[in-house]
């Protein structure tokens, strides 16, 4: 018994020991929250959803294009009822029925992307029966062939071969803009919550630093070599301090909250994130940024569907002048009595039909058609032209900055050093006696702006790293396009 208690002593006193270690904050870096954000929030699941719609209409219409085998039927189509019958003298006389109609037959077609048209390879098998007369029949047809064809008609399968394949490539485009959308988010969501943890730890700071020269302050009043107005001026700080550290901790608790709902971050509420570093990244001149974009952006893709779809419909309105259609079958059938007899000496069956729509009269309904469908392509095209321009621009302009961007964060860590140092020198000349309360003030006011401006500056320079990525689809950390990394 007594080892048993040596031994729970030295777990408990293990456990207190180590007890900072085990409950302190979990603590994430940016990478980690973007890796986080483009597995588990609901806005990745969102682009992997329509990802996913958007590969299946696309094998929707691969598969259309694919002979197709039905089989088809109606089995049984039983009816009983008064059927009205005309007699030779014109009398109509309602005649008891009780009949059954079956039929059923298996089909292979094929669509003809080059015509519009299709073609069936077809087999079908019918029997009636009338059960008031015990009479029965059945009508065979082993195999016919079936053809539609329009002739000088809109081809929606030509125009669908052509714009379909860009569709899915847009769509798949689409997708790794919308994850680098989630990690910019992701990054000002980042740097909200290190905003508040920056103001919560210079509150804190400040708190300290305030209650200490208070401290001083006091015992200086004792020792008669202050007056009471300094005294209330560095209560009144000190007071100010504690109100705003309250309001950090409570702008910290709202960050972190958006944080975890957009980025799906299952980790305590206290998590802390950490301060990102400048990255060493060389990128891209403006010319080779644009080249990027033209190969890795989905807008260039769907600058030319829009044309093509533009194209497609003016090409169906002038289709629509006219409409012909043809369609013809040629194949083998019979009927007889018994089910044997109507596959038995087959006779050869042709059909063939002209079907055609030629209007004589439309008030100019057609022609408008067709100069609304010609305004419309010239309109897109003019819209290309204006989208394309402004993307280069915004390229141009981010990729411009970055270099800016860059040199703010290394200007911004000297300003924040020499402001600490100066912070530093102000307190200790005024626990000296060397400084006023007005001058410390002054050095601490530079010292949480050199801070805030720091951090800024952090912040606005990942953004315009994850823009530069969304613009240009590249990423030019690993030096590829960022559809590759996605796939």
């Amino acid at each position: 018994m007594r080892q048993i208690y040596i031994v729970l002593w030295f777990l408990m006193t293990t456990l207190l020991l180590y007890r900072p270690a085990i409950f302190a904050q979990k603590k994430l870096t940016l990478e980690e929250v973007l890796s986080i954000a483009a597995s588990n929030s609901i806005h990745s699941r969102l682009a992997e959803t329509q990802k996913e719609i958007a590969n299946n209409v696309f094998q929707t219409y691969k598969s259309d294009r694919r002979p197709q085998i039905s089989f088809s039927g109606a089995v049984p189509m039983y009816n009983k009822s008064y059927a009205p019958i005309t007699q030779p003298d014109g009398k109509i006389l309602f005649i008891p029925v009780k009949q059954n109609f079956s039929t059923a037959g298996f089909s292979l077609s094929q669509a003809i992307t080059a015509t519009g048209g299709q073609i069936s390879l077809n087999t079908n098998l019918s029997r009636f029966d009338d059960y008031i007369t015990n009479f029965k029949q059945y009508n065979a047809t082993p195999i016919f062939l079936a053809l539609n064809q329009p002739l000088g008609g809109f081809n929606a399968m030509r125009w669908a071969r052509k714009i379909e394949p860009l569709r899915f490539a847009e769509a798949k485009k689409a997708f790794s803009v919308e994850m680098e959308e989630i990690r910019l988010k992701a990054t000002d969501l980042y740097f909200n919550v290190l905003e508040a943890q920056n103001d919560i730890t210079v509150s804190r700071q400040n708190v300290s630093d305030y209650q200490a020269n208070y401290d001083v302050e006091t015992k200086r009043i004792a020792l008669g070599t202050t007056n009471q107005d300094k005294l209330t001026q560095l209560e009144l700080q000190v007071l100010e301090a504690e109100q705003t550290l309250k309001t950090a901790e409570y702008q910290l608790k709202i960050a972190r909250l958006d944080l975890k709902v957009f980025a799906g971050i299952t980790a305590a509420e206290d998590f802390e994130v950490l301060m990102p570093e400048l990255a060493t990244v060389y990128y891209p001149d403006a010319a080779q940024a644009l080249a990027f974009a033209k190969k890795n952006r989905p807008e260039y893709i769907a600058f030319e569907r829009k044309q093509l779809e533009a194209q497609g419909e003016l090409a169906r309105s002038k289709a629509e002048k006219y409409g012909v259609n043809v369609a013809a079958t040629m194949g083998y059938n019979n009927s007889d009595l018994r089910f044997a007899g109507a596959y038995g000496d087959l006779k050869s069956q042709t059909t063939v039909g002209v079907e055609f729509d030629i209007p004589m009269v439309d008030w100019g309904r057609r022609n408008a058609k067709i100069s609304t469908a010609k305004a419309n392509l010239k309109l897109q095209q003019y819209q290309n032209m204006l989208d394309e321009s402004t993307l280069a621009q915004q390229i141009t302009t981010l990729v411009e900055s970055l270099v800016l961007l860059q040199n703010n964060v290394l200007q911004g860590q000297k300003v924040q050093k020499v402001a600490e140092n100066r912070y530093g020198f102000a307190l200790t000349n005024y626990q000296a006696g060397k400084y006023t309360v007005t001058e410390l003030s002054i050095a601490q006011a530079q010292r949480d702006a050199a801070r805030k401006k720091y951090t800024a500056a952090l912040r606005e320079y990942w953004k315009g790293h994850f823009g530069f990525r969304k613009l240009t689809g590249f990423d030019p950390v690993i030096g590829k396009a960022i559809a590759e990394t996605n796939d």
